[in-house]
């Protein structure tokens, strides 16, 4: 009973290294299939694109990791089993002899899979079409950025493009909840840093300064312009001195503008340039 049980607790290095190398191939086809459909990198990163809660980054690094992992276990497998494997590989070279056409049509076949991959001729072509295929079609799904990669864009060249102050534009996100530190910060950091995509941070920073007219904006008082908006008090005050207006932050933009005969979308348009 003893023995038994000392035997069953004895470490089998043999197995440990199979089983490694079992389960990292198995990881390395997977992650494979996966890479094979992902959408493209411009798409992927602009949309935080994710499949089973993983990003196509920690995708590719999952599979490239795991071949890595894959070829290091192969190398202790070949370790552990070397007087076994050669004794059986002597034995097939040995056989081989006899079996010169198989041999043969082994080799023609393999050399075939590699010109006709590198010459991206069919069948191999046609493999690589429906990989295309499904990589392209996420297009139709999720939205492409404006400009390829803008992701690398930072805060303040996103903004310039849209005709906006970048100043603004870090006062209004921190106030969507959106944490930046810097107008320097590239989108796809932000993104990163506040678990979003750079697609949403666009999209607030469109509709902030796409030049669209707000929604309830005569309801909004300086005061939500300035906390939410980002719009600088210095130019609320200078707003106000220079129509002659009594300086009350909780003065809706519909009371101010009926004060001097103007619409809040134009008084928008003053607090903007």
């Amino acid at each position: 009973m003893t023995a038994v049980k000392r035997k069953e607790k004895k470490w089998h290095s043999r197995g440990f290294v199979a089983f490694l190398m079992a389960l990292s191939f198995i990881g390395l086809v997977f992650s494979g299939i996966i890479l094979y459909i992902v959408p493209p990198g411009r798409i992927a990163q602009w949309t935080n694109w994710k499949l089973l809660g993983l990003t196509k980054t920690q995708w590719e690094s999952l599979h490239t990791n795991l071949g890595y992992a894959f070829l290091i276990f192969a190398i202790f497998h070949i370790y552990y089993n070397w007087k076994s494997l050669y004794n059986y590989v002597y034995r097939k070279a040995k056989h081989a002899f006899y079996l010169k056409k198989e041999l043969a049509v082994a080799t023609v076949l393999t050399v075939v899979i590699i010109v006709g991959s590198a010459g991206n001729v069919p069948p191999f072509k046609t493999v690589m079409d429906i990989g295309d295929y499904f990589k392209n079609s996420w297009e139709k799904k999720l939205q492409s950025p404006p400009i390829p990669h803008m992701e690398l864009y930072s805060l303040k060249k996103v903004v310039e493009d849209l005709k906006g102050d970048p100043e603004i534009a870090l006062k209004y996100l921190n106030n969507r909840g959106i944490k930046v530190q810097s107008v320097d910060e590239k989108l796809k950091d932000i993104a990163a840093k506040n678990s979003t995509s750079p697609e949403h941070i666009y999209d607030l920073l469109k509709e902030r300064f796409s030049g669209k007219q707000i929604m309830g904006l005569g309801r909004m008082t300086f005061e939500e312009l300035i906390e939410r908006q980002g719009v600088s008090e210095k130019k609320v005050k200078s707003l106000f001195l220079k129509y002659g207006v009594k300086m009350d932050k909780n003065m809706t933009l519909r009371e101010f503008s009926d004060k001097i005969g103007k619409t809040p979308y134009e008084i928008w348009e003053e607090l903007q340039k």
